[in-house]
């Protein structure tokens, strides 16, 4: 199970990735002595996700995170942390614990270039297509925009013919009026790429509370559809 945190309470602002592992889904869990990520960076890891390439041979494991970019830092510092484009990074992991990096890192989505990104990019799912094209590979990413506080929030995708990218952003798939929905995002896709949960005001407006829908998704090529 992955997870985001303050390494110490020396830094409560700045989040790394961790890990507990168990002997049954149910638990219990014991958290790693260590993070899988985190460093000196001052804006944080967050949003960790995990993900199995059974295209490849042999399959591999990886895990998705965020560089939150628009994390301000510690309030009571003289001046808030620059804002910098969020990244989504990919790392390969061993497969069978799950937690330890093999190689580097690599960024394979940026909130840039896109005008519904709205300085940020989060929340990655990945899944392998089920129904590629000869051209487009087999990769979808699932990804949120926006602030999920306000309207701007969105679920979007991308795609890609190789794990690592590079990756093409295709579009929106749900946002404020979509279904009747507000400020939907955070969104998760089973691997067969069938379903997803995502979630959602619980009014027109943010009022504090979301609720969890669930939507049919269907995936041929590059064109994703969810009702």
């Amino acid at each position: 199970m992955y997870f985001d945190a303050a390494p110490n309470t020396g830094t409560p602002y700045r989040r790394c990735v961790g890990a507990a592992t168990a002997a049954t889904v149910q638990g219990p869990y014991t958290p790693q002595a260590s993070p899988i990520v985190c460093g000196e960076n001052k804006y944080g890891w967050i949003d960790a996700s995990g993900f199995v390439d059974t295209t490849a041979n042999p399959q591999q494991r990886y895990i998705l995170y965020k560089l939150d970019g628009t994390n301000p830092g510690d309030p009571s510092a003289p001046t808030p942390n620059p804002r910098v484009p969020s990244q989504i990074l990919i790392q390969q992991v061993d497969f069978d614990n799950g937690v330890t990096p093999l190689g580097s890192a690599s960024t394979i989505l940026q909130s840039v270039g896109d005008s519904t990104d709205y300085g940020t990019v989060e929340a990655p799912s990945l899944i392998v297509n089920p129904n590629p094209s000869p051209r487009t590979g087999g990769y979808v990413l699932f990804y949120s925009s926006g602030f999920y506080m306000n309207n701007t929030y969105t679920v979007s995708y991308a795609t890609a013919q190789n794990v690592t990218g590079p990756y093409t952003k295709q579009g929106v798939l749900l946002e404020t009026g979509s279904y009747g929905l507000s400020a939907p995002g955070g969104a998760d896709v089973v691997r067969d790429g069938s379903k997803m949960v995502f979630h959602a005001n619980a009014g027109r407006e943010w009022n504090g509370t979301r609720y969890m829908w669930t939507g049919e998704v269907m995936i041929v090529g590059t064109n994703v559809t969810v009702t």
